[in-house]
């Protein structure tokens, strides 16, 4: 009778959580389905040399109960609260608000976060032999675990473009880079002079040729390049999760998605015209983005995602000048829906195991 009972109760609870948006049909724990760890991504290996994110000063003691990986946004960079040297969420920081909402106070967080880290730099705390034993006693013991990291992989595919680009603005003036006469020269058969000899131009001067190179071709070659860049970023994103649940199956995880800032202030040399264009496709590339990242996490156990950008959506504004920075408003809306999204996940995996009596 207490059985029966105690089934009506929950079904009653699961019930609760329906009726506020959250389905009662969400992926078992790992535990009761170990099959799901078959799904996740292998972890690669970084090849390069990287410094990445600095966890050297962090001490791990046994109040840390979350985990925060993530780059200049997951620092609260350009707040006044920004500490580059910081172990734990600053004061006012998405982060801080999140851990705090999912936190009791005798509990505290880490963070794992740097000013221009990527996926990599993230992965590297699992790989480099000098930070992956405090890494993984990091995870281990935290319960929460929030990733918060994938723009600058982005941006730095512009920021590689950008320095690929033939032709740039000087005075109105197309003019060719030094990298560009290279390749005309290898592409060029010759120059034939008047008595029938090949020459081969040696500098700019000595090439007679104009071209143009429009706006359109540009941004289409740009997003066949940030297309590449989502592909690795989210393939890197899923092993980040990956290595994490091999250490902690039970740590509730949440991913944000991509920022859409305006990122295009770092070509305006190239024209209203290119800006404008730049701006339109990064919207595109951001909104492809976190519907790659939320299809690679979506399905895994114990794992949410919350999109910032409609975290933020009633944000009058969402970043600061530089239009990749959140404001200490933005901060304050995306800690507030992460930490929701964290506990409405808990709850609901709580009912599924007091129901199968897994606790």
């Amino acid at each position: 009778m207490k059985k029966s009972i105690a089934t009506l109760i929950c079904i009653a609870l699961l019930a609760g959580c329906a009726s506020v948006g959250v389905y009662a049909d969400e992926p078992m724990l790992i535990s009761e389905n170990p099959d799901v760890t078959e799904d996740i991504a292998p972890l690669p290996i970084a090849e390069d040399e990287r410094t990445g994110v600095d966890i050297s000063p962090f001490k791990l003691d046994a109040a840390v109960n979350a985990l925060v990986l993530g780059d200049s946004n997951a620092c609260a960079y350009g707040t006044d609260s920004f500490d580059p040297e910081a172990t734990v969420p600053v004061d006012g920081s998405f982060a801080s608000i999140a851990a705090a909402a999912v936190l009791r106070n005798d509990q505290s967080a880490a963070l794992f976060a740097k000013s221009g880290a990527t996926t990599i730099d993230v992965l590297d705390l699992f790989t480099n032999p000098e930070k992956a034993a405090l890494t993984e006693a990091a995870v281990k013991q935290s319960e929460f675990i929030i990733i918060n990291i994938g723009g600058n992989d982005l941006l730095a595919k512009l920021v590689e473009f950008k320095e690929k680009l033939p032709i740039v603005k000087e005075d109105e003036k197309p003019i060719i880079t030094d990298e560009l006469l290279a390749e005309l020269q290898d592409a060029i058969v010759g120059i034939v002079g008047e008595d029938g000899t090949v020459t081969f131009p040696e500098n700019i001067d000595d090439i007679d040729i104009s071209f143009e190179i429009s706006v359109d071709d540009v941004i289409s070659q740009l997003s066949e390049a940030m297309a590449e860049g989502v592909e690795e970023m989210t393939a890197n994103i899923a092993a980040i999760v990956g290595a994490i649940m091999r250490i902690n199956p039970n740590a509730y995880i949440c991913v944000t998605g991509i920022p859409s800032g305006n990122i295009s202030g770092v070509a305006a040399e190239y024209g209203d015209e290119f800006v404008e264009a730049l701006a339109e496709m990064t919207e595109t590339v951001t909104t492809a983005a976190n519907a790659a990242i939320k299809s690679a996490v979506d399905e895994l156990t114990n794992v949410v995602f919350v999109d910032v950008n409609e975290a933020a959506a009633d944000v009058e504004t969402m970043f600061q000048a530089d239009g990749i920075h959140f404001t200490a408003e933005a901060h304050a809306a995306i800690g507030e829906n992460v930490g929701n999204a964290i506990n409405e996940y808990r709850r609901i995996d709580q009912v599924k195991k007091l129901l199968f009596g897994l606790i």
